[in-house]
């Protein structure tokens, strides 16, 4: 379940920023590739770590956070 979540939100989400990147292009696609660039550059995992040990862990917190940190870089 958790698995499935995390994919389907990353993905959505993912989707929706590379359609949006190269739908407007210019400003919008290097905010976009920035961010993307800044948040790769960061241990996901550990973050995500850190992210649950300050909210507590929970599967919906763990659903939350694995997109969040780094899963939807994949699909943009």
């Amino acid at each position: 379940m958790v698995g499935a979540s995390v994919v389907l939100i990353a993905g959505a989400f993912g989707t929706v920023l590379g359609l949006l990147a190269g739908y407007r292009g210019g400003h919008t696609d290097n905010f976009i590739m920035r961010w993307i660039d800044t948040q790769v550059a960061f241990p996901g995992l550990l973050i995500a770590l850190i992210i649950l040990a300050v909210i507590g862990p929970s599967m919906f917190t763990v659903i939350l956070v694995l997109p969040s940190t780094g899963g939807w870089f994949t699909a943009a």
